[in-house]
């Protein structure tokens, strides 16, 4: 690899041919993952690859293998997610990925992302030891999330890394609480992301803050006045909705927002974080509107049941066109073949029309290329990534949340609750602590069982 992709910038065959070695790399690194122990030893002969391609030449600092910077993080993802720890060869290449990113890689950051989750998640110790590694990812996020031309993707893989970092490393990145939830507000306030995927994630982004300090990020909000704005934002985004076209060929209304299960999850928790804070603490608005975060929350764990329900459901069957004897009817069949071949010409029209108008867009100079003709929206797909908050049961956290607040603030909590929720938001809430208290009891019986079983206690024979 490193003598071909030396070669002359005009030799393309070398070039083609440093990447197929890349490719061979990653196939590799594939076919031995059921033996991690062996990473240990392509360590030796990667990182110092890996190192070259994210390292800039001394003599002028030109990066000469940009090129190759997605195979090279896609390999970093490999060694840093398969191998039995993240060892010291593997932490010698976090700093250079940082400054390579600074210097020209801030578009790579969606390559960057998994191999910078490896490292937070499964180093964590590590990783918030150096006081350096915590600064140098605070400012990557910063960078992303401050740049006037950032588009809604690298908004999205920045969010995505602020998570990582909030989530993972707890207490130790209080001190970064308020820098980031003052950025999202800025970016809300100033440079508002133009579609829901990047506004649910930057919200989610507010989530973690609440999450991991609910104090810190409402100081973030008082200091800069923008507790009211943003909270009516993350109200607003959470009832949301727009039409979907369904694969039975149907037509409904679902969420514009916080669409996937993992979404909803952080967004519950995160409100049930500021009904824990302490009510007398809390700015005047959310006292004001403490009805209406009690209602947002019963209004996203009732998306999640109902989203749930609808995994578990089977999938629609599709339409059927023919007869008893399961033959079509020729004159029918004949019928569809014109609508369909009218149907394709309207489409076609329809397609041309739609290309006009986003080429008299960019004409005008209101939207990027990326962002009329890039991909659709990935914003129904789940993330892989784990976290710290995939153990928390969010039902149970906001059940033992109110049940608090009916010992500490009964009348804050009543007035709430009969002032302001509407009676299908009074009955869902009965119904919402209602499944809490079967959880409870669920869990109750099942330990009651295990521990009457006759296995328990019992050790396996030496």
């Amino acid at each position: 690899f490193v003598r071909l992709a030396a070669a002359d910038d005009q030799d393309h065959d070398s070039s083609v041919a440093a990447s197929q070695c890349c490719s061979a790399i990653l196939t590799l690194l594939e076919a031995v993952k059921e033996s991690p122990a062996l990473y240990v030893t392509l360590e030796r002969v990667l990182v110092p690859l890996i190192l070259k391609i994210v390292s800039p030449a001394e003599e002028d600092g030109y990066y000469p293998y940009t090129d190759y910077l997605e195979d090279s993080m896609e390999i970093l993802t490999y060694l840093t997610y398969y191998s039995p720890q993240i060892s010291a060869e593997l932490w010698t290449l976090y700093k250079p990925i940082a400054q390579c990113f600074f210097d020209f890689a801030v578009d790579y950051l969606s390559n960057m992302n998994l191999p910078l989750h490896n490292y937070i998640s499964r180093s964590n110790s590590v990783f918030v030891s150096n006081q350096q590694n915590m600064d140098v990812t605070f400012k990557m996020i910063q960078q992303v999330l401050s740049a006037p031309a950032t588009g809604d993707r690298d908004l999205i893989e920045a969010s995505k890394l602020a998570e990582t970092f909030i989530l993972h490393c707890k207490d130790a990145v209080a001190g970064y609480i308020a820098g980031i939830a003052s950025l999202i507000v800025r970016r809300f306030a100033q440079r508002p992301p133009k579609k829901p995927p990047a506004r649910t994630n930057l919200l989610k982004v507010l989530c973690c803050c609440f999450l991991a300090r609910s104090d810190l990020a409402l100081y973030a909000l008082e200091s800069l006045q923008a507790t009211a704005p943003m909270m009516q934002a993350w109200f607003t985004a959470i009832v949301m909705t727009e039409v979907k076209d369904m694969s039975d060929g149907s037509q409904q209304q679902v969420r514009s927002h916080f669409k996937a299960e993992g979404d909803k999850k952080l967004c519950a928790l995160g409100l049930t974080a500021i009904l824990r804070h302490p009510f007398q603490n809390l700015p005047k608005s959310m006292q004001d509107g403490f009805g209406h975060i009690i209602a947002a929350v019963v209004t996203v764990l009732n998306d999640i049941e109902a989203l749930r329900k609808r995994s578990k459901a089977p999938p629609p069957q599709p339409l059927s066109h023919g007869n008893a004897s399961g033959q079509m009817d020729r004159s029918h069949q004949k019928i569809l073949d014109v609508d369909d071949d009218k149907d394709d010409d309207t489409k076609a029209a329809r397609s041309m029309d739609e290309v006009y108008a986003k080429l008299s867009q960019l004409e005008d100079g209101t939207c990027t290329f990326a962002e009329l003709f890039g991909e659709e929206d990935e914003e129904d797909e789940e993330e892989t990534f784990s976290s710290p908050i995939d153990d928390m049961d969010e039902l149970l956290f906001f059940a033992h949340t109110f049940h608090e607040l009916q010992t500490t603030n009964q009348a804050v909590l009543e007035h709430a609750t009969n002032n302001v929720l509407n009676p299908q938001q009074k009955s869902t809430l009965a119904l919402v602590l209602g499944a809490a208290n079967q959880k409870v009891a669920s869990s109750q019986q099942q330990q009651q069982v295990a521990a009457a079983s006759p296995e328990a206690g019992a050790q396996q024979p030496t």
